[in-house]
């Protein structure tokens, strides 16, 4: 299990043994921690500051290898920052192939390899606001927060399309009617 000390710092949890490492040093605000398939990278978002003396900066994915606790930045998009680092990713997909993310209140999703560096360019699949993204395990489906409600984007071919899913129906609100 991974997390995040009141400081910031990253930690793993070895739930068989108990074991309990720190594998990163504390970033500013830093958001929640998500596993690659594989078990051997760690992505979250960090703000990258503009200089040491001061905590501005745009917020990037950290890439923290588990074996070295090595640190690499990936700028899915330049110039641009992830939303809050709180639930609003990177979350990685079930197959590992891409990451999802909030980034002005719309979702995108970075085509990524094994380790989560960029193997192509970061692309929109949301037009509404949306945030608190997952997975189905699919790796087609993205289920997302609008507004309060739950909303899926499934994303084919590089098409994407949006609907609203009506909680306890199992159904996308457009084919409930």
């Amino acid at each position: 299990m991974a997390y995040l000390d009141q400081d910031g710092a990253l930690w793993v949890l070895n739930v068989t043994t108990g074991d309990i490492q720190k594998i990163f040093d504390a970033t500013f605000e830093p958001g929640r921690p998500t596993w690659s398939p594989d078990g051997k990278t760690i992505a979250l978002a960090a703000v990258v500051p503009y200089s040491r003396r001061y905590r501005e900066g745009l917020s990037k994915i950290l890439l923290v290898d588990r074996a070295t606790g090595a640190g690499t930045y990936v700028d899915p998009t330049p110039h641009w920052s992830l939303q809050t680092r709180g639930d609003d990713g990177p979350v990685w997909s079930p197959d590992g192939t891409m990451l999802a993310f909030a980034m002005e209140s719309l979702l995108w999703v970075l085509p990524v390899d094994k380790t989560g560096r960029p193997t192509g360019p970061a692309r929109q699949v949301t037009r509404e606001l949306s945030d608190a993204p997952t997975w189905a395990g699919d790796s087609a489906t993205l289920l997302y927060l609008n507004g309060g409600r739950v909303s899926f984007s499934a994303l084919k071919d590089r098409a994407c399309s949006s609907s609203p899913y009506l909680a306890g129906t199992g159904q996308a609100a457009s084919s409930a009617a």
